[in-house]
């Protein structure tokens, strides 16, 4: 079976509706999360695909670093300043400079 393509301009124009319509994560998500992969102070957390930084912007109060990272920089725009830093990069590149 082929692997299905998607446009990269798919979401293009909906970072306001994406913040201001898609429900928030709920708390157990989170709490599930810690109690499978514990969080220290010390911690760098990667959220691919972030979006508007939804699951960053929770984690982030935790640990020391999150980052996120996100093909569409107007969903980046959109995730709140002053959290977590903001990228966007490749994946290998972040993993490289967290080492």
């Amino acid at each position: 079976m082929p692997e299905p393509r998607f446009r990269r301009d798919l979401f293009q124009g909906t970072a306001e509706y994406y913040e201001r319509f898609r429900p928030r994560y709920p708390s157990a998500l989170f709490d599930d999360l810690r109690a499978r992969a514990p969080l220290g102070a010390d911690a760098r957390v990667l959220d691919l695909a972030c979006g508007t930084g939804q699951i960053a912007f929770d984690l982030a109060h935790n640990v020391a670093n999150a980052f996120e990272a996100d093909v569409r920089r107007q969903l980046l725009a959109s995730c709140p300043d002053g959290v977590f830093e903001q990228e966007q990069t490749s994946a290998y590149e972040l993993a490289r400079r967290a080492s």
